[in-house]
């Protein structure tokens, strides 16, 4: 049975694909509002959590769904949402590299900056606000620490 790790899994989107993967696999998953007793409490922004869950757990697949997605949160709190966005994926990489893991991460079509009404892969982003930014680096980190993973841009 694959095992499968999600972070940020205490939304709306978590739990549709908590739903989904928990049908076949073994599932974790993790937010920092523990709102569902299928949750169990980790925050991105913890490396040593993260890699103690990871080694203890070995997923086959970890999916960070985790962020900080109010605008102007993001705006007013510019290093909170850099470190929850950016270096929260950039934490789950690491760990997941160490076992040689494949990762998902849930960007944003704010990475652009909404000057056209429709984007592909092959547009240059540009993001303008601190959350696009956050979230842009999630994008450049990635590929960077793990060799299996899969970027998906929500909106």
């Amino acid at each position: 049975m694959r095992r499968v790790l999600i972070f940020g899994c205490g939304g709306m989107l978590g739990e549709a694909v908590y739903r989904r993967f928990s049908k076949d696999c073994e599932v974790m998953a993790t937010d920092i509002d523990v709102n569902e007793p299928w949750l169990e409490y980790l925050d991105v922004r913890d490396f040593p959590s993260i890699l103690k869950i990871t080694e203890n757990f070995r997923p086959d697949l970890v999916i960070n769904l985790a962020a900080l997605t109010d605008l102007e949160f993001c705006e007013l709190h510019p290093q909170e949402a850099w470190v929850t966005n950016a270096l929260g994926q950039e934490n789950i990489c690491l760990a997941a590299k160490a076992l040689d893991t494949t990762v998902v991460y849930i960007s944003t079509a704010g990475i652009f900056d909404g000057k056209k009404e429709f984007y592909d892969d092959f547009d240059i982003p540009n993001p303008i606000s601190v959350y696009g930014k956050s979230k842009h680096y999630g994008e450049v980190v990635t590929p960077k620490l793990v060799k299996k993973h899969f970027i998906f841009r929500a909106g």
